[in-house]
């Protein structure tokens, strides 16, 4: 066997190893014991390392996780004895998107509570509560036409896009005995939400459309505009500008987190600060029910549109759809 050895090759693999092992540098001794130790391994390859289904030496086995130790005694068994390394530094949840945020505009205020103040264009102007009365209304109520107290009530055939509640004209100056307000309440019997006509929110076609037709002029739509005589002989219509105020008082949400001095000092291996997470998450848990506060009454209101204006689900998404294409 040794005839068919390539000594020279088998020498210069194995004498820098023994030389560094055993300081030999003879090369008398070096040339056999470089044949011996290639020798030893085609051994050992052939009969001691065989990777055949009856080997000699198995392997490792199937990965397998210690079980669980307890009471400072080992109830469990080992595991495989695989190191495992670290596949992240420290995985951390992601929380959810607030979409609420930035659908509604969100004022800080800087106390608890507020003023709002805003303006808002009516027809032809008027108050609810008494003095001069108002030339539209819109209420809840389909029921309120009629005459009370001096005021009469004509509901028109549109109704606000906005809340789908109806429009009505309102004549006469009352005769003293009630407001405007209290004379309606009286044909509906019941508090209905009267409020003012907004020109930017309750669009009505007819105010300064075709109006009445003149002589020998024949009807039209209120949508068209008036021909020339007709405009000269109807009133001009007038937009009357408002200033509310309304009082807003904050609403709560509380929370509250903790750490234990041993978690500040562990997650230091991970470069996390501790106080900063929790900080971070007191803060997602306040936005968190800010947005679901606002997505709620963002979905009542849309409830509350829907059933105004008689529309069911499946209306909604056939218009949405016809929208989008």
């Amino acid at each position: 066997m040794a005839n068919l050895l390539n000594e020279a090759e088998i020498k210069n693999t194995w004498a820098p190893i023994i030389s560094e092992a055993t300081g030999i540098n003879e090369s008398s001794k070096l040339a056999w014991m470089s044949t011996y130790c290639h020798n030893h391994k085609l051994y050992e390859d052939a009969n001691i390392m065989s990777l055949a289904p009856n080997m000699n030496i198995g392997g490792m086995g199937a990965v397998s996780f210690p079980s669980q130790y307890g009471n400072g005694a080992n109830v469990g068994t080992n595991g495989s004895g695989d190191k495992a390394p670290t596949l992240l530094p420290l995985a951390m949840q992601v929380a959810a998107q607030t979409i609420g945020l930035d659908l509604v505009p969100v004022i800080p205020m800087a106390g608890p509570m507020g003023l709002l103040s805003y303006l808002d264009f009516v027809y032809e102007g008027g108050r609810l509560d008494g003095g001069v009365a108002p030339t539209y209304i819109k209420s809840k109520s389909a029921d309120g036409a009629g005459t009370a107290n001096g005021y009469t009530f004509a509901a028109l055939a549109q109704t606000s896009r906005i809340d789908g509640h109806t429009i009505y004209t309102v004549t006469g100056n009352g005769d003293g005995t009630a407001t405007m307000l209290a004379a309606f309440e009286s044909l509906t019997a019941v508090d209905n939400g009267i409020a003012l006509v907004a020109a930017l929110e309750d669009h009505i076609p007819g105010f300064s459309g075709a109006g009445v037709a003149g002589a020998g002029e024949a009807a039209r739509p209120a949508y068209q505009p008036m021909t020339r005589v007709t405009g000269e002989q109807t009133p001009d219509k007038v937009m009357g500008l408002s200033l509310f105020s309304k009082s807003v008082a904050a609403e709560t949400f509380q929370v509250a987190a903790a750490v234990t001095r041993e978690q500040v000092q562990d997650l230091k291996q991970f470069g996390v600060d501790a106080v900063a997470q929790v900080e971070a998450v007191l803060t997602n848990e306040l936005t968190q029910s800010i947005n679901t506060h606002i997505l709620g009454r963002m979905r009542a209101i849309a409830e509350t549109g829907i059933a105004n204006f008689a529309l069911d689900y499946t209306q909604v998404i056939v218009c949405l759809l016809i929208a989008l294409n």
